[in-house]
């Protein structure tokens, strides 16, 4: 982690938002926006697969039933003594089963409750949403849910078809991918975030996957990184670099590991705006809100995933940061406008192990309903080859160029919550800061921080 000449203290937000879904012919966030990703390297979908192609093709055979009894987009209930003799399904909406039905019921995405008079002869399956089950329910059949929302839309004649996908940048490269023996070789092609240090920095390289075994897959490659701004102070090299290999088990001890290495601009530390809006706000107004510093190393990593929500892991990161300059970058307007300058940070050679737990019951990460996801991380930091800034003592202790170390920690905690079909309450709480450095402990931290705000 990235010293800068600012005092180092524990930071803590605490973030309420509400916001309405977003919502097309009556249908509540059923399909995540389709963003294009220029915060970092390419990665795994963070949305979680649960259900197959053969499920959904059988839950929409179900629903488009001539006979199923079908209900869009609202709420529905089966009351007490009444009896349904048909497939019952449910589009987008709320379904409650207080009384009984002779058949199946199908709900997509949206959620139901079986009550404690209900009885469903037949199956149960719910997908986009979550299936509750009172005590003293009778289900006959089979039950089959998945939280993850399908893209599905409303078809004229009042039948439901999967949504045909775009084409992201990423999925196009992909697209092209070819077999070489048993290796798939894909293109990749991405651009970095716009920022006052490299301007545009367009990506381009190529990854290999194969299946060594049934249960492990490995995937390899790179690319490199065409910083487009010009550097009069040679701060930093053109053209960068980033390769990295992951090794994929799944079976009863399910994990992965890999290593990375790289010559990359990295931002400092997490800022509110994220990389679009950074981005845009760079490239339009001069406007860049994240620092920036160069780190030439690499790590090894890895996770296990102890089930499909928890996962444990951990990192050992060699790495030399350096201070970089703000360029030449365009901005189409205040382009008479000096940038602002990118703070010093603490040169040198640095050793980070880090310890991680990430708990994600989130059923996909754009629109999350009714769910939780929690990240700790600890990490101890130290160097022996250290350039540091020169500071006064009021804002923080001298650091040795030798013998330094250093401990920190973040907490990200989340609840998602669905009010109701067009409404969402979301709350987030981060922290974060150093534990300890040096023999200055976080509270003497805090407190210098807080003089220094107030003088």
């Amino acid at each position: 982690m990235t010293r800068m000449y600012r005092t180092a203290a524990p930071v803590a937000a605490l973030l309420i938002m509400m916001s309405p879904a977003v919502v097309r012919g009556g249908v509540v966030a059923q399909n995540p926006p389709r963003t294009l990703d220029i915060g970092g390297p390419p990665g795994e979908n963070p949305i979680k697969g649960c259900y197959t192609d053969s499920m959904l093709t059988a839950a929409l055979a179900a629903f488009n039933s001539p006979t199923a009894v079908k209900v869009f987009s609202g709420s529905a209930s089966i009351a007490a003594g009444t009896t349904v003799n048909a497939t019952y399904a449910v589009y987008s909406g709320l379904l409650r089963i207080d009384g009984t039905v002779r058949g199946n019921v199908v709900v997509l995405n949206g959620d139901a409750r079986i009550g404690a008079a209900g009885a469903v002869t037949g199956d149960i399956t719910v997908l986009g949403g979550h299936l509750t089950v009172d005590p003293g329910a009778r289900i006959g059949g089979r039950r089959e849910t998945c939280a993850q929302s399908a893209s599905l839309m409303q078809l004229p004649g009042g039948t439901i078809a999967e949504r045909p996908r775009g084409r992201s940048l990423r999925n196009l490269a992909s697209g092209v991918g070819t077999y070489v023996g048993a290796f798939r070789i894909t293109p990749h092609l991405g651009v970095g975030q716009y920022n006052r240090i490299e301007g545009l920095s367009p990506q381009a390289g190529g990854y290999a996957a194969f299946e060594a075994t049934p249960a492990d897959s490995v995937r390899f490659g790179g690319y490199a990184i065409f910083r487009t701004a010009r550097d009069p102070s040679g701060s930093r090299p053109t053209v960068g670099w980033h390769t990295d290999a992951t090794l994929r088990h799944r079976g009863s001890l399910d994990f992965s590991v890999g290593a990375e290495l790289g010559s990359t601009i990295q931002s400092t530390v997490d800022r509110p705006f994220g990389a679009v809006e950074s981005g845009l706000s760079t490239l339009l107004f001069r406007r860049d809100y994240r620092d920036w510093y160069l780190r030439r190393g690499g790590s090894v990593f890895g996770s296990l995933y102890l089930n499909r929500e928890l996962a444990l892991s951990g990192s050992l990161e060699f790495a030399r940061q350096t201070t970089v300059l703000a360029v030449d970058a365009l901005s189409l307007f205040r382009g008479n406008e000096p940038w602002r300058p990118n703070p010093l940070i603490d040169d040198g050679k640095y050793q980070t192990l880090a310890a991680r737990i990430t708990w994600d019951a989130r059923n996909e990460v754009d629109h999350p309903v009714l769910t939780w996801y929690g990240r700790a991380e600890v990490r101890r930091v130290s160097s022996n080859d250290l350039t540091p800034v020169s500071l006064p003592v009021t804002i923080r202790d001298s650091i040795p160029t030798a013998g330094y170390g250093e401990l920190e920690g973040d907490l990200d905690l989340r609840a998602y919550l669905r009010l109701d079909q067009k409404q969402r309450l979301k709350f987030r709480f981060l922290a974060g800061g150093y534990l300890g450095s040096q023999g200055l402990d976080w509270h003497q931290s805090l407190r210098r921080a807080l003089l220094r705000r107030d003088g």
